[in-house]
């Protein structure tokens, strides 16, 4: 009986050790993949940083862009009020010519009153000419500060789509970490339960004579 109990003891012993071993075994390779899968994710966490930065300078640039088309928009409506006071002074020089004409019977003073007035026609066009070429230009302006504002606000859709990618990414990856840690604790503490029954039954068997072994 006791050669047996010595047995069972020597044998609790190599498996406990074994099996602690193989345990140990796992939450290592468990605990490397872990530190593998947080690498990944800190490389996500640095990405998802370039892209913000970019968003954020995409985002200044753009407001830049908008401010600009405000300074244009407020530079056509001074022109629109410079050009409607402008034509409201014509109007009144050239309604002043025909009334002198027309009170006119004849004369030199009749031609220069009626010169004055084609004059001031010839100089209203003139002016009209200038402020549309002005108006267009602006609006030229104006057009193409509003398409590489929607430009950019297409990119920055686009980097926070990718950065959003990106993010769910490391959440699985994260997840995935702390699974593999769980499954390392739970190995490391199996590796410490049979640890306990190898040394138990060693200590057992170390100190129990033939025939006086008790079983653990």
């Amino acid at each position: 009986m006791a050669a047996i109990s010595t047995i069972v003891l020597a044998t609790a012993t190599v498996v406990g050790l074994s099996q602690a071993s193989k345990a140990k075994k796992r939450a290592a390779a468990a605990q490397a993949e872990a530190e593998v899968v947080l690498e990944e994710s800190a490389v996500k966490t640095e990405e998802i940083s370039a892209l913000q930065q970019q968003s954020t300078a995409l985002a200044q640039e753009q407001l830049a862009l908008q401010k600009q088309q405000i300074e244009e928009q407020k530079r056509a409506q001074q022109l629109q009020v410079r050009q409607q006071r402008i034509q409201a002074i014509r109007q009144a020089q050239i309604q002043r010519a025909r009334v002198a004409s027309a009170a006119q019977a004849q004369g030199a003073a009749g031609a220069s009153s009626v010169a004055g007035g084609a004059a001031s026609i010839g100089s209203n066009l003139a002016a009209g000419l200038g402020f549309s070429t002005q108006m267009s230009g602006i609006s030229q302006n104006i057009t193409g500060l509003q398409q590489s504002s929607v430009d950019l606000e297409s990119q920055i859709k686009g980097l926070y789509g990718q950065a959003g990618v990106l993010s769910a990414e490391q959440d699985v990856l994260m997840a995935r970490a702390g699974m593999l840690s769980q499954r390392a604790s739970n190995q490391y503490s199996l590796a410490a339960g049979y640890t306990g029954m190898a040394m138990n039954a060693g200590f057992q068997l170390a100190g129990s004579p033939f025939g006086q072994t008790r079983l653990f």
